[in-house]
This record gives C-alpha cells, structure tokens and sequence, in this order.
C-alpha cells in the first residue's frame, strides 16, 4: 500500500535549517539525530523517559505568550513530527573540544562530575537549558532542573557542585556549608576546583532563535501532514478543524506530549495508526484567570500550570489559594521538568488512570470541564466518579474532544487536601503512585458541622472513586475524634479493594493514614478560625509535607602546593583524561558505532522453568523466523565447557578473549 502524501518537516538543529520531505511519522526524535543525522551524544537508554540521558533543547515561539521558550525534552519519547517548525539543541551544538568547550560543559568536567559519562550529555543539556531561561540560577532551581536526570556511578554531589558555580556567589548559598572545613595550618582541601578559573557564562554569546521562524508563521499554522504505509500524523492549530478531524476520523488518537501514548499497548498493536497532535492548538491553549476560577486549555503543559498556578498562590491568602497550593504540590510529583515540559492536563485526564497524581483532587476540587464536538457542540461536565466509566476509559463521545478544565478558589469554610505515595523507588517524582487521595470538607457557618465532604481515591481498583456513602454518613456532625474514628472504620471495612498489584492491607492502612493527615489538617486550620484547642504536639508532624533539603555534602582532599611536581598522591583524584569529550558527547560508546552492512545481533535465550535440567534444545521453531540467521548453543563452544567446582564456588569470571 502507497503512503498518503506527506508534507515536508522543516526544523532547525544546533542552527542548521534540515527539511525532510519523507519522514517516518513512527521515528522519534532520538532516533533521528542518532540515526539520520548522526548526532549520538545524545544517547539511547532506558527509551522512556526515565533517565535523562536523551535531554535535548527545544526551542520554540510561542503566540500566546509572545516570546520564545526553551524547554529541555527526553527525545526518546518525542515524535519528530511534533517539532515541526521548532529548533533543537543537542551537546554538540553548544560546544566540542575541536572549537571551544561551553562553561557547563567544562564545569562538570573540572568539577570531576562524571565516571563513566553516559548520563553527561542530558545532564549537560538540562543545566543549559535552565541557564537558557534563567542565567543566574540558584542552587534549588539546578537540583529542580535535574530531577530527571539519572546517574548511576558519579554521585550527585560533585555534579551539584560544579554546577551550583553558576549561582550568585557560586556556591549553594550556604556559605556555612561551602567554608574551608579544615585548619590553615593543614593539607587537605575540600574541592578539586577553583571557582574563580572557569570561563565565565556570558548569555549574550548564546544562538539566537532561527529568524525564519519568527518572521512568519507559516510552520505554526495551517494543517501539516505526515504519513507513512502505515501510520499517519496530522497537525491541526484550531478547535475547528480538530473537530472536523475527529469527526471524520473517530479513533485517531490525540496526543500532546506523547509521554503516554508512545507506551500503550494497544495503541501499538494498531496495524494502522491516526495520531492528531492537539499541542497547537490555539484554543486548547488558552488560560483564563478570574477572582474565583482558572480555566486552563487541555494542552496547556503542566509546566505552565505550575508558573500560573505558583503566580495565583501568592496573590491569594493562604486560606482562599489552598487548592492552587495543593494542585501545585501534587503537580511537582508528575513526573520530572522534561515530562512536565510537554504533558498537557487535558491528556493526563482523558489518560483515565486510575494511579493519577491529579484526578482524585481535581474531583475533590469540583473542577468542570468543557467538551466539544462538530455535530454536538460544546457542554460543561462536572469532573466526577462517574466521568470515568471503566479502566481507562470516559464518558466522552467517540468524537469529542477535552478543550478545558477550570479549578475554582476555595470556598469559604472549605479545606482541601490531596496526597500520594508512591511504589518502591525512593523518591516523590518520576514515580508511579500506590495509592492516591483527595479530600475535601466544608463547615455550616463559623462552626465544625460538616455541611459536605468528597473523598476521593485512586490506586484502589480499575477506577478512581468517590467514597460517597462515607459522606453521607458524616454530614452534619461535628469534626472531633468520634467522626474521626468512625471514618477509619468505614475506610476498613467499606471499601473494597483490587488485589492487583498486592499489599491490599497496606494500601488501605494507606487509605486511613492519608485521612488522618487531612483531619489533622482542617482541625488545626478550625482551632486558628474559632479559637479552639490546638492541634496536640504529637500529631503536628502529619501538618507539614517532608520536603527535600538542599543538598549539602563535602569529601577532602590532599593539596598539593604550588612548585610541587605533579604527582598524585593516594586518596586525591585526577580529572578524567575523556573528560571534555564526555561532556561534549564526542566520546564513543558500543551503541554509537555505527553499523556495519550485513551485521547480525545475538540474544541471550533463557529457560521458561527456573531449576529445570535440560535434557536437549530444538532451534528449529527459532531458526524458522524471518531474519534468524543461527543458533549457538553449548555444543558449538569449542573446547572444555565447565567450570571447576571451586571457580564455581567463589563466582570467579574470566574475561575471554574478544573474537571477530
């Protein structure tokens, strides 16, 4: 079957204009600068957006705010469709070792902030980025910035530290921790580098913006498609012709920052795909803020939530922004910066999922949400239980689209609260969540008489859901430890919960837990309001969220005096010899190589029966596929095919000799 006609994708990278007029709608970004134009510093390694080690910048202007922005992606997930008319920025085009080294790439190698320098590039390209927005960072904006960068062997403590020069007094901001911890009088010293001999950062000697993109807006309007034999991607830049598209073509799937839909699976099973990238459009990017209501665009990027919601929080009292201050903390838990960069609310909600970090409290909240449609037009619904039918799936027609969602201020009387924790890695962000709450009470007027409450969960079955009949039963009493004890029984024994995923006790200890936060909460904000008995010391810790400290940490050194000849001595390192080419991403790994015509790749085949013997292995089934080309097993190593017992034993491996 031929590919519809395609229009050419016009982008820039590190300056250079690029027009591809037969892109592969299924390539992403990473592998079309590795792969087509042979850019590997940035790497290929977890392919979901994970590590960082894929960070590139995207540049880009945007209409409704009228200026241009910057904003570090994960590469491995990004479609290269959706940078049409965008420029792009990897670690080669911001300095080499052939030209001149930039000074995040020279601090970090000086500062002795990689090993093995895998993770380098995207660290690189994450702190250039920030300096692209903010040249004179501090300390708590670079460890923001690299959240979802992951290093395995460095630590992160000379990375941060190389880095936190870029600060105002080019240390943490902390001079206590930053002091010479040691006496005059001795050897040792507490850092590697000297601040004061990097090449200082001038933000005027960066690249400017690609004026052909600013002059026009040729490649931000106007409907542009790509297509291959078996995947099409269409662009719209208004609500109206959107409509149209998903009335005309009712399963094509709609994406803003791909983050979820490149991973699900029955949208790769599709033999013939329709994506519609809804992350310009006009309308789906609008913000609307009012004295009592904030509308966001479904496409606005969570990113740009946090800049409007964090603005709203400190114009509003603390009482009256409480749920821009809990969506806010909630949000900072979604994922990292680059995920943050390109997800729009309105996917997270359509996405359905039941371990949302934001659904359970934006129905607590009583958000709204419009939905439209060419032949129905637009309606308001309430963002409820019921708006999620079943597993990943709402109650919206088959071609309506999410256009907003508005999030009210507090009312009066009214607490709101939202928590989560998360699976196994111990961290806040960039992890999937175990079990999710948002709660909600409003008192009759100037007392503790519940007049209505929401309890919202998420992680205890196929959907989030309203614990309705607890709310029935607790209108109208008073907020003291009678309601409070008997809601712990209720959330024992009335809510069932899925056994997928396991730990179904702990979940619901979980579920209890998060209601004793909240009901410590609102019975400290109603003893501040009607002068009554204070929160009792014990208890005031499940006030405060744990938050993360600055990050503060030394190792010391032997110095070496001046005239001394250069010899190490133990104990103080030397800076890596491939240092500068780490952090340019000229060095070379296995995956970088480019491949060689005719080469075969071998996989390791594994047993399906754990402690079985095997009596004989029949390749024949395996051999029969389409490009296998051989089978080795153990009667093809030549030679002895044991290992003593005492090799065995103490789990000594050689290292055999490498063979072409």
């Amino acid at each position: 079957m031929a590919a519809p006609k395609s229009d050419s994708l016009v982008i820039f990278v590190n300056g250079k204009k690029i027009c591809e007029h037969d892109v592969d709608p299924d390539m992403t970004l990473l592998s079309y600068l590795r792969n087509k134009l042979r850019l590997r510093g940035s790497k290929f390694s977890c392919g979901e957006g994970g590590c960082g080690a894929c960070t590139v910048m995207l540049s880009r202007y945007d209409d409704q705010q009228k200026k241009i922005l910057h904003s570090a992606i994960n590469a491995c997930y990004t479609p290269i469709c959706t940078v049409h008319g965008m420029a792009v920025t990897t670690v080669e085009g911001i300095g080499s070792t052939r030209t001149k080294l930039h000074p995040v790439q020279e601090r970090i190698g000086k500062a002795h902030g990689l090993q093995c320098g895998f993770c380098t590039p995207g660290m690189v390209m994450s702190m250039y980025t920030l300096l692209r927005n903010n040249p004179q960072p501090n300390s708590a904006d670079i460890e923001e910035s690299l959240v979802g960068n992951l290093c395995r062997c460095t630590g992160y403590r000379p990375i941060i530290e190389g880095f936190n020069t870029f600060t105002e007094n080019g240390c943490c901001g902390n001079p206590s921790a930053c002091q010479r911890l040691v006496d005059e009088d001795s050897d040792m010293v507490s850092r590697l580098f000297t601040p004061s001999d990097f090449a200082p950062y001038d933000p005027s000697q960066e690249p400017i913006f690609p004026s052909e993109f600013l002059m026009t807006d040729e490649y931000r309007t106007g409907i542009v498609r790509f297509a291959s034999k078996t995947t099409i991607w269409i662009r719209p830049t208004t609500l109206k012709d959107l409509l149209t598209l998903k009335s005309e073509i009712p399963n094509a799937v709609l994406v803003v920052g791909n983050a979820e839909v490149a991973f699900d699976p029955t949208v790769r099973r599709l033999q013939q795909k329709t994506f519609v990238s809804v992350s310009q459009v006009g309308e789906l990017l609008q913000i609307e803020v009012s004295d009592d209501t904030i509308t966001f665009g479904s496409s606005v990027t969570m990113a740009r939530m946090c800049e409007i919601l964090k603005m709203r929080v400190e114009e509003l009292s603390t009482y009256s922004g409480q749920t821009y201050a809990e969506l806010l903390k909630m949000l900072y838990m979604v994922g990292d910066c680059q995920l943050r960069n390109v997800s729009g609310i309105g996917s997270h909600i359509f996405s359905a999922s039941p371990l949302s970090d934001l659904i359970p409290l934006l129905i607590a909240s009583r958000a709204m949400v419009t939905v439209a449609s060419l032949k129905g037009g637009s309606r308001i619904l309430h963002l409820d239980s019921s708006f999620f039918t079943e597993y990943r799936k709402t109650c919206l027609k088959e071609d309506e689209v999410l256009v907003s969602v508005s999030i009210p201020v507090a009312a009066k009387n009214e607490y709101i609260a939202g928590y989560k924790v998360k699976k196994q890695v111990h961290r806040r962000d960039k992890e999937v969540a175990m079990v999710i709450a948002g709660f909600r009470v409003i008192f009759e007027e100037n007392t503790d008489v519940v007049k209505e409450t929401a309890l919202i969960f998420g992680g205890t079955g196929p959907n989030v859901v309203a614990v309705n009949n607890v709310s029935e039963k607790i209108s109208g009493r008073k907020w003291n430890e009678t309601l409070f004890k008997d809601v712990q029984h209720m959330l024992s024994t009335e809510i069932p919960l899925s056994t997928q995923g396991g730990m179904v006790e702990y979940r619901r200890s979980l579920l209890q837990s998060f209601f004793f936060k909240f009901y410590i909460k609102v019975l400290d904000g109603l003893a501040e309001k009607m002068s009554a008995s204070p929160v009792l010391d014990s208890d005031k810790s499940a006030l405060f969220d744990v938050e993360n400290l600055p990050s503060k940490g030394t190792q010391l050194y032997q110095e070496i005096p001046d005239g001394q000849p250069a010899i190490d001595p133990i104990g103080r390192p030397v800076m890596n010899e491939s240092g500068c080419q780490l952090a340019t991403g000229e060095a070379v790994y296995c995956n970088d190589i480019p491949l060689e015509p005719g080469e075969l790749h071998m996989a390791l085949v594994c047993s399906t029966r754990p402690h079985a013997k095997i009596i004989s292995v029949d390749p024949s089934a395996a051999l029969s596929l389409d490009g296998v080309h051989g089978y080795v097993g153990a009667a093809d190593v030549p030679g002895k095919n044991t290992w003593p017992a005492h090799i065995r034993r103490m789990k000594i491996v050689k290292r055999l000799p490498r063979k072409r």
